[in-house]
Parts: C-alpha cells; structure tokens; sequence
C-alpha cells in the first residue's frame, strides 16, 4: 500500500466524524446566535476554531 492510498483509507474513515462534526459546530453556532443575538457571531466562530475544546475533539477522533 503507498502513501497516498493511506491517506484515502484515512480520509475515508474520517468523514463520518467531519460531517457530524460540521452539523454539530453549525448547530452550537445556531445555538448561540438564537441565544445571544448581541453576540458578535465572527469573533465567537474565531475563537471557537482556535480553542482548546475544538482541537481537543479533534485529537480524540483523529
């Protein structure tokens, strides 16, 4: 198996978990809007992506 096989089989298994982590990251970002219609949608999705949360979910699925 080459290299690049390897990153299909990977990519293939993995977009289960991209797509429901797509649908659940949208639906807290519909979530807080809903919620909090003063908030400032582009600074919560910019610190979100960069938090410790996020890449701690990303770590456990990978």
């Amino acid at each position: 198996m080459n290299m690049s096989t390897k990153k299909t089989d990977r990519s293939e298994k993995l977009a289960p978990y991209i797509d429901e982590a797509i649908e659940t990251q949208g639906k807290l970002f519909d979530f807080v809007a809903l919620t909090y219609p003063e908030a400032d949608m582009e600074d919560f999705i910019n610190a979100y992506m960069r938090s410790n949360t996020r890449s701690l979910c990303l770590r456990l699925h990978a």
